[in-house]
């Protein structure tokens, strides 16, 4: 799903493994000026992913997002799978 911020006409599309939790925290320092805290609510703590959840593509087509104009700038991060990987393994090695 689609993070859409009307007050800057910015559009995120989340990638899970691919600096999603990173962007998460900055779009959310953009829409309130302040840094993102976890939290508990009814005993459950909220962190960033349950405010901004990542559904899988088919689902954002289904259910587009909010109404972007043309002026609106969208954009999603992709990281080589393979260089990924190789990053992810000698940083446990």
């Amino acid at each position: 799903m689609a993070i859409f911020i009307p007050d800057l006409n910015l559009e995120y599309f989340a990638v899970p493994k691919n600096a999603c939790t990173t962007i998460k925290h900055a779009i959310f320092e953009l829409e309130n000026q302040r840094q993102f805290e976890n939290y508990k609510r009814c005993g459950k703590t909220i962190d960033i992913h349950k405010v901004y959840p990542s559904r899988p593509f088919s689902a954002s087509i289904v259910q587009p997002s909010s109404s972007p104009q043309s002026s609106t700038t969208s954009f999603g991060v992709y990281r080589d799978p393979i260089k990924r990987f190789l990053s992810a393994y000698s940083n446990r090695v």
